[in-house]
């Protein structure tokens, strides 16, 4: 299964976009995407990768990412435009450079897939994602413990 929200806005500045993720297996699957192929956050083998017109390229590829154990991810850009992968907390020394405002294609914002169009979402993920979470700042600026709780209805 996935997810889609309809009318999400393009990514425009400094974001952070995360989630716990469990994942069956480590086939070529899409955590995430923001429109069709604008940007992309998955994993492919025991690489945690990233897709963007502009850019692409893996964060994590030792073996971090293991099937059937949770794991936080977190895609942050920050002010300067650095987009880095946070991995439990763990930053990747892998770091784009993109200040692409990131546009979410027919306003589709998918959860779980790939967005290839409005009737076919490829690359499913296998697997379980909770407290899944947008913000439009850089909330993660270096290595930090990720909350076991879920996050607080209220806050930035």
């Amino acid at each position: 299964d996935f997810a889609q929200i309809r009318d999400a806005t393009d990514l425009t500045g400094p974001f952070t976009i995360e989630c716990w993720a469990r994942a069956a297996d480590t086939g070529n699957a899409w955590l995430w995407c923001n429109g069709q192929y604008t940007i992309e956050l998955g994993i492919n083998g025991n690489s945690v990768e990233f897709y963007s017109a502009a850019s692409s390229g893996s964060f994590f590829t030792g073996g971090e990412f293991t099937v059937n154990t949770w794991h936080h991810l977190a895609l942050v850009r920050d002010s300067s435009n650095v987009i880095k992968c946070y991995l439990n907390g763990t930053a990747s020394g892998t770091t784009f450079t993109n200040g692409t405002d990131f546009v979410a294609t027919s306003g589709i914002f998918i959860i779980g897939g790939e967005w290839r169009s409005a009737t076919q979402i490829y690359h499913g993920w296998d697997g379980y994602v909770d407290d899944f979470r947008i913000s439009r700042f850089a909330r993660y600026t270096s290595n930090f413990t990720p909350s076991t709780e879920a996050f607080p209805d209220k806050g930035q």
